[in-house]
């Protein structure tokens, strides 16, 4: 049977197999994988917390800030995106400027709060309503 078959044929066919097979084990990697995420300090004492990715550069994505209460008694997370500046939700890091990083264990406080989805959507402020001139 395959003695007669053209051999451009089956390696085409052999390619396009692995080809499928590779996209399938990559695809299953990513859905099964838990989201990992990372505690990074950089050499000014700023600390981040967030989605350590460093292909193709050294970033951070869905990053939190931490920010101490008006009483200075504790410490909130808050998302990089709902500060007040409404940057991107991304931070691109300096590799030079990282003193370490540190993977974050599922089963702390930390992970809690930033691997949960419900705290993952985004805080918008509501705008003050439109006045109109009176006359």
């Amino acid at each position: 049977m395959f003695a007669t078959t053209n051999p451009k044929k089956l390696i085409g066919i052999l390619l396009i197999v692995v080809a499928a097979l590779i996209v399938i084990i990559v695809a299953l990697t990513v859905l099964v994988r838990p989201t990992k995420y990372s505690l990074v300090v950089l050499r000014s004492g700023e600390v981040f917390v967030g989605q350590l990715k460093r292909f193709p550069s050294l970033h951070l994505v869905d990053p939190w800030v931490p920010q101490a209460t008006a009483d200075r008694q504790s410490v909130n997370l808050v998302q990089w995106r709902n500060t007040f500046w409404g940057p991107e939700n991304v931070i691109y890091l300096n590799g030079d400027d990282v003193m370490y990083t540190s993977p974050i264990a599922p089963s702390s406080q930390v992970f809690k709060v930033v691997g949960t989805p419900s705290a993952n959507l985004p805080v918008v402020p509501t705008p003050p309503p439109a006045q109109t001139p009176s006359k």
